[in-house]
C-alpha cells in the first residue's frame, strides 16, 4: 500500500495499445497529458542521451524542471514475448511509479 501524498496526481490515460495512467507532482504541473512522452513533442529541447540501457532515453528542459525521458523496455526471457507490453495490475505494482516515488523521498 502506498501512503497518499497530496502533490500526488494519477490520470488514467489510453493509446492504441492499450490502458495506462500517469503519475505526476500536481506542484510542478497542473495537469498531464501522454504527449508529454513523445520526445518529438519537446522539440529541441529533448536531446538524446548517449549511451547505455536498454532503449532510448532523452533529457528534456521542460518547463516545470530538468528531466529525463525514457521508455521502459522488458528484458530477459520476457524481452522474447513482448518487447514494452505489461499486464496492468494497478498503479501500486508498477516500476516507473515506484520510481517516481522513491526519487520525491531521496529529493525531500
Amino acid at each position: 500500500m502506498v501512503a497518499f501524498d497530496a502533490t500526488e496526481a494519477l490520470t488514467p490515460c489510453r493509446d492504441g495499445r492499450g490502458y495506462g495512467a500517469i503519475l505526476f507532482d500536481r506542484e510542478r504541473l497542473r495537469q498531464a497529458e501522454p504527449s508529454l512522452f513523445a520526445p518529438t513533442h519537446w522539440g529541441e529541447r529533448a536531446r538524446p542521451v548517449g549511451e547505455g540501457g536498454r532503449g532510448g532515453a532523452w533529457f528534456v528542459d521542460a518547463p516545470f524542471g530538468r528531466c529525463v525521458l525514457r521508455h521502459y523496455l522488458r528484458g530477459g526471457v520476457a524481452a522474447r514475448f513482448s518487447r514494452d507490453s505489461y499486464l496492468w495490475q494497478g498503479s501500486h505494482r508498477t516500476r516507473s511509479f515506484a520510481e517516481f516515488r522513491l526519487m520525491r523521498k531521496l529529493v525531500a
